[in-house]
Order: C-alpha cells, then sequence, then structure tokens
C-alpha cells in the first residue's frame, strides 16, 4: 500500500541548454511514494532533461527538486542520488566494466557494501533477471534485453527509492519488452513504496499506471490517472502521443456509429464491450 509522503517534487523548474531554446518552462508536480507513473511526450519536449534533474546529473536553471523533503542542492546531490536507479535507453552508455558480476558489483563497491555479503546480493539480482549464467560475460556481447536486464539487476541490487526508465524498452522487440515489464512488475510486488517512473513516446498499457504525466512545448501539459486522460482524448492528440491499438479501434468504432460504453477505457473492457455487441445481435 503507497504511502503519502511526496518523493518527487518539482518547483517551478525551468532548464536550458546552452545555446539552445528553453528545454523546460516552469514545471511543477508531486509525485508520491510508491506511485507508478508514465511521462509522456514528443521527442525533444523534455523528458529525458526531467529524469537527470531527478538523479542530479542536470541542475535547473531556475527553480527547486525536492527528493522525500530534503532540497536537492551541489552538496546533498551524491547522497540523494544513492536511493535513485536511473535506466538508460541504450544501456552501453552505462556499462564500464568488463563482466556483468563486476557490473552488477560497482554500484555496491561505490555504496560501500560489506564484500562479505556482496557475493549474496549479486547472485540474488543476478537470478531475478535470468542472467545468472552469463555473470562472466562481457555486457557488450549480450542482446539488447540481456543488457537492460543487467542494467535492471544493477539496481535491484541497490535497492533503490526510486527508479526511473528513461525510454529503455524503445529499442527491444516485444519478446524483450515483455521480459523487461514482468521484472519490474515483480520488484513492485516485492517493494509496494517503490516509486517508478517511465518515460516514454508511447500509451502502452496506460491504466496500469497511477498518474500519467505529459510535457509538450516545454511546459507541462497534463497531469491525472489514466481515467482522467481517456475522458479527455484530445490531450492525447493535442500532445501528438502514439495511441494503443484499443484506442485507435475505438475510435474508429464510434466515428463507424457503433454504441459503446463511455467507460471503455482498457484493451479488456473493449473486448467485453464487443461481446456484448455479439450476444445481442
Amino acid at each position: 500500500m503507497k504511502t503519502n509522503n511526496v518523493a518527487i517534487r518539482f518547483d517551478n523548474i525551468s532548464f536550458n541548454y546552452p545555446q539552445a531554446k528553453e528545454c523546460l518552462h516552469n514545471i511543477s508536480f508531486e509525485i508520491l511514494s510508491g506511485e507508478k507513473v508514465l511521462l509522456l511526450g514528443e521527442n525533444g519536449t523534455g523528458k529525458s532533461t526531467i529524469s537527470k534533474i531527478i538523479d542530479g546529473i542536470l541542475k535547473p536553471s531556475s527553480g527547486d527538486i525536492y527528493i522525500f523533503d530534503k532540497k536537492m542542492d551541489d552538496d546533498n546531490a551524491p547522497s540523494i542520488r544513492e536511493d535513485i536507479g536511473l535506466i538508460f535507453q541504450n544501456p552501453d552508455d552505462q556499462f564500464i566494466c568488463s563482466t556483468v558480476k563486476e557490473e552488477i558489483a560497482f554500484g555496491l563497491e561505490c555504496k560501500q557494501v560489506d564484500p562479505s555479503k556482496m557475493e549474496e546480493i549479486i547472485l540474488s539480482s543476478a537470478k531475478k533477471v535470468g542472467m545468472s549464467s552469463f555473470l562472466e560475460s562481457e555486457p557488450s556481447s549480450l542482446s539488447g534485453g540481456q543488457k537492460q536486464r543487467v542494467a535492471l539487476a544493477s539496481f535491484i541490487a541497490l535497492k533503490p527509492k526510486i527508479l526511473i526508465l528513461d525510454e529503455a524498452t524503445s529499442m527491444l522487440d516485444p519478446k524483450g519488452k515483455k521480459d523487461v515489464e514482468d521484472i519490474i512488475s515483480e520488484m513492485k510486488k516485492e517493494n509496494k513504496d517503490l516509486t517508478l517512473i517511465k518515460i516514454s513516446h508511447e500509451l502502452e498499457d496506460f491504466y496500469s499506471y497511477d498518474k500519467i504525466i505529459i510535457v509538450k512545448d516545454a511546459s507541462l501539459f497534463f497531469i491525472g490517472s489514466p481515467e482522467k486522460l481517456i475522458k479527455n482524448k484530445n490531450i492525447i492528440n493535442q500532445a501528438n502521443i502514439n495511441k494503443p491499438f484499443f484506442l485507435n479501434l475505438l475510435d474508429n468504432l464510434l466515428s463507424s456509429g457503433v454504441k459503446l460504453n463511455n467507460n471503455v477505457d482498457s484493451e479488456d473492457k473493449l473486448i467485453q464491450e464487443l461481446c456484448q455487441l455479439k450476444l445481442k445481435s
């Protein structure tokens, strides 16, 4: 069960890259501890910049960020980052060791975990992502899906309070995506207080999230529940976000005059509605 603690708070955050237009403009939002959040927007809207500000990699041009009620600054950013895991689109960007085992161990060494306990933690983390037999392999020799599993294992070992996946499954095939999603689901089951943020430009499985945040033109465009978003489908079109198949099908059915329940907000509900129509016909 989620707590009411605020895990992340953006207070009028703006950010400018050198010699570029403003990337973020006066963005404010809160994410509660334990929430599962989908952060959406077109390419170039500032999604990745938000993730790097949360992780302390980038410093806002103006405004403040709070992690568990601590205002992040130059002095405390390194210690705050110990509670945050950020997985990039391309895991090669964050691999620095020559074997999978060393890669998982690296973060533990940085946190000065007791060496006598590290072996067990490494083996347990690798097992959870199905990479036990690859501990002596070079990360560069692995497939895309295997690399993301190793990246996840590295953070499973560290037990972060906040985990951010920045387009982490966008380069994977459907099976690879499902494998990563299944691992994340297991992480959430084991730790209800884990705050999870998935960054994407697609509305995949959006109804499984507690909160959806959409950024557009460097500003906060929408924040609310999946149900609220479905009731305002124009927002999806205006934000130019890729819609899931069931939403496109739903729109086509409605425009063709098919009478459906207004509360159809998931693929399962659409199938149920169509089955009911079939039985009535």
